[in-house]
């Protein structure tokens, strides 16, 4: 099942690939402002469109979709009659949308508009290099666009919460923030992060803690956290879910990847053309805070990926700003890691297409909407839901899919 003739092509491939080109073209209209916001219009519109048609993608559906199909009343979550998987924040979304009569594809794609109106409105304090952020953006985040229904609804209710403090509202934030705990449990931690760290936020950020961002990310490379952490959460108080869920996640580390040269030449970029305004110090202690979270568990990339979702959509905005406002004039470190950004895009699309062919499963081949509107529903819904259960049964059991750093293709929720 393809469209555009993509044969052996998967959703993710399409995603990434095309806006890596239309990155690329925006690097070529350097000088050219209007242009350049007219490309990022086009390039988001495409991935807008394109993870919102998605029908029943993933190997998460064998998880997502009897939960729907089957989640309780509203009035019955309400009186705390609910018993379900997953959190009753996703649980009431869930059901209000299933009784209003949506299908499961429309939640899907609610779920997708909600997030990626988020970003746009977020998007718009940046400079300069909008589709570049969008890139990199698919590149961090693809599973979240594409997979990861609970998380991508938390982080898009945590975007709105900001959004709407910047704009001096208060109360609505809270609820938000409130609401996004209840979607997805992880979201308590980067909530309760972001207070103390926003207490803490007279501390002033240089060059030079960058300077030890950087030796901090080799250093953390040497030293077995994950064996610390186990042994202290393992003695802990925990539900036994919850440290189920924290030690699959430590037990998923990598010394040596792909994205390393990216994180040491990002933060290289930012010791050297950051400004460091006072008047935006809690904004660089915040950022340089995020940062540091990636310094310190890089090794353990499956619990980094599930904690970045938080926060690397600010940081993106951050680091695009203060490449646009730096008062450097030189663009040789810019450059050096656009350059190394762009090639570790196209060997992560390289390495998730030789992956994807190679696999049992083919849970993400490219089936859209409209290929249910003019096709066999049921047929189509039956296919992926078989090729979902072959890559539970397969390829997650075999691990092929914890062999890479940075793919995408990395599931957080197992039946």
């Amino acid at each position: 099942m393809t469209v555009l003739g993509l044969a052996y092509m998967n959703y993710f491939t399409v995603l990434l690939g095309i806006t890596l080109v239309f990155a690329i073209v925006e690097m070529l209209l350097d000088r050219h402002n209007k242009a350049q916001n007219q490309i990022f219009n086009i390039a988001f519109a495409f991935v807008s469109v394109w993870v919102v048609i998605k029908y029943y993608l993933g190997p998460d559906i064998l998880l997502y979709v009897p939960f729907y199909e089957n989640i309780d009343s509203p009035l019955s979550i309400l009186k705390g009659e609910y018993t379900g998987k997953f959190e009753v924040g996703f649980a009431f979304f869930c059901s209000i949308l299933k009784n209003a009569g949506i299908s499961y594809w429309g939640m899907t794609a609610i779920i997708s508009i909600l997030y990626l109106s988020s970003i746009y409105l977020l998007f718009k304090e940046i400079k300069h290099y909008k589709t570049f952020a969008l890139f990199a953006l698919t590149v961090f985040e693809a599973a979240l666009l594409l997979h990861e229904l609970r998380q991508c609804l938390s982080v898009s209710l945590i975007i709105y919460a900001y959004i709407l403090a910047k704009n001096r509202h208060y109360i609505l934030p809270l609820l938000l923030l409130s609401y996004s705990v209840l979607c997805h449990k992880s979201a308590i931690f980067a909530i309760i992060a972001a207070a103390i760290l926003y207490l803490m936020s007279d501390i002033k950020i240089k060059t030079g803690a960058y300077l030890l961002l950087i030796f901090t990310l080799i250093l953390f490379l040497t030293i077995p956290l994950g064996s610390l952490i186990e042994g202290i959460i393992s003695e802990s108080d925990l539900s036994t879910e919850v440290r189920k869920s924290i030690l699959l996640h430590l037990s998923q580390g990598k010394i040596i990847q792909l994205v390393l040269p990216v994180y040491i030449l990002g933060i290289m970029v930012l010791a050297y053309y950051n400004n460091f305004d006072p008047a935006q110090k809690k904004w660089h202690w915040m950022m340089w805070c995020c940062i540091a979270v990636i310094a310190v568990i890089f090794q353990y990339w499956f619990l980094l990926n599930r904690l970045r979702s938080f926060f690397i959509p600010f940081v993106i905005v951050y680091f695009a700003n203060t490449c646009a406002l730096t008062k450097r004039k030189d663009k040789m470190l810019k450059q050096v890691f656009a350059s190394v950004f762009i090639i570790y895009g196209i060997l992560l699309i390289r390495g998730d297409y030789i992956k994807y062919n190679s696999s049992m499963s083919h849970s993400n081949n490219i089936v859209t909407v409209f290929h249910a509107l003019k096709g066999n529903k049921e047929e189509i819904i039956e296919h992926q839901m078989t090729e979902a259960k072959l890559f539970w049964h397969t390829d997650y059991v075999k691990g092929r899919f914890f062999d890479n750093d940075a793919s995408p293709l990395q599931d957080n929720d197992q039946p």
